[in-house]
């Protein structure tokens, strides 16, 4: 089987989950992305750029003659020996499966693609929605995106295929968000998506390698033995929704009650990133091990795996693959009750330390707790079974199962 694999952004979650299917499914992908930036712009142009250069390896001129030095650059990968020359009108005749993520408006791309394609199933695979994707205070929010993504998930449907969700959370705040949109509507054709969604979706979350974290910890562990530190990480974008103000606080309190502690704090890093982060660093600049955006993976899993606690102050969390990979780690976690933290932790909820939302004093509480633990010689609670839930190998054969013809 031939799946055609739409990126409209290619960073974060979205990345991720191209790059480990790809990886792991038995079946011939092709993928065509766009860079991880300026999402609101990929939502808008990308259906046409990926229509654009389709058309363009099919020598279809219906748009005039396509000059390629002037198209939206489109990067190609694929885990067959397929390079760009390859993709003409009988390869893409063969595809079977049209596989797009959130991002890019699938209903427009049915309209412009070229007709080789008309034979193909669709599938639409939702990392988020944009009903409830929080938004900065001074912005308001344009629903018009998430409508976009609701004639996305109608397109899915209609054209045979499915719609696929990361968590059964996200697909929840989608209906939730989606109905209370509709309140600002001018009318209520489109009540019946509601419907639509509930029925014909389903849920499978993004993978992650539990094997390599696994044993890259197991490692680090046995060399550094007992360490009466607690190590701290937080690991996730720099931005806003994941309220790095609490873990500020937090770390402000531990350090007033004289709690040993070792941090790091990473993820991807933005021009207008929270000045929080600049005071953290300021304020325990000492006791700082890892810092900013890891420029390699293998830097990534080591500051996951010298850890021995992942904390979590999101505000916002579809599924949260970096909180997966530090329990895969081996990583105790202190996370919200809330979001999609307790449906993906489901399976061992007694085994995480939980606090809820916004109560830095709870999160203190736990993670004193824990660093008393450590200092009396206990073994942190893990929830290393969950995240093997997620492994790539389960998860890829669970996509495959859904789209295979």
């Amino acid at each position: 089987m031939r799946i055609l694999f739409l990126q409209g952004y290619d960073g974060g979650s979205h990345h991720a989950f191209l790059c480990g299917w790809m990886k792991h499914t038995k079946y011939e992908m092709v993928a065509l992305s766009l860079s991880g930036r300026s999402w609101k712009w990929r939502m808008r142009h990308g259906a046409a750029s990926f229509a654009q250069w389709l058309r363009s390896r099919v020598e279809d001129d219906t748009w005039g003659k396509i000059d390629r030095e002037q198209m939206t650059r489109v990067s190609i990968a694929s885990n067959r020996e397929i390079d760009e020359s390859d993709i003409d009108v009988t390869w893409l005749r063969g595809v079977d499966v049209v596989m797009a993520t959130s991002m890019v408006d699938l209903a427009t791309f049915a309209g412009l693609m070229p007709s080789v394609l008309i034979g193909a199933k669709f599938y639409l695979y939702m990392h988020e929605n944009q009903f409830t994707y929080p938004v900065r205070q001074e912005d308001t929010r344009d629903i018009h995106f998430g409508l976009t993504q609701i004639n996305s998930v109608l397109t899915a449907i209609g054209r045979g295929g499915k719609v696929i969700f990361n968590t059964d959370y996200n697909r929840q705040s989608m209906l939730n968000g989606f109905a209370t949109a509709e309140r600002k509507l001018p009318g209520k054709e489109l009540q019946f998506a509601e419907e639509v969604i509930a029925k014909r979706s389903e849920v499978i979350g993004v993978g992650i390698d539990t094997t390599g974290l696994r044993k890259k910890a197991q490692k680090y562990r046995e060399f550094q033995g007992n360490h009466p530190t607690l190590r701290i990480v937080w690991a996730g974008r720099w931005e806003h929704d994941k309220q790095p103000e609490l873990l500020a606080d937090a770390l402000k309190r531990l350090d007033e009650i004289g709690t040993d502690f070792e941090l790091s704090v990473i993820g991807e890093r933005f021009k207008d990133e929270p000045c929080v982060f600049a005071a953290i660093k300021q304020q325990h600049g000492d006791r700082i091990k890892y810092w900013g955006y890891q420029t390699s993976r293998e830097a990534y899993e080591d500051a996951l795996c010298q850890a021995d606690v992942m904390i979590s102050t999101a505000g916002h969390e579809f599924q949260g693959l970096s909180v997966l990979e530090g329990a895969a780690a081996g990583c105790a976690l202190v996370l919200p009750k809330a979001l999609a933290y307790p449906e993906v932790f489901a399976h061992e909820p007694n085994k995480v330390s939980w606090y809820l939302e916004n109560d830095v004093e709870a999160i203190v509480i736990q993670l004193c707790r824990l660093a008393e633990m450590k200092t009396q010689g206990h073994v942190l609670p893990k929830v290393v079974e969950s995240a093997m839930r997620y492994d790539w190998l389960r998860i890829a054969k669970q996509l495959d199962e859904r789209v295979g013809i």
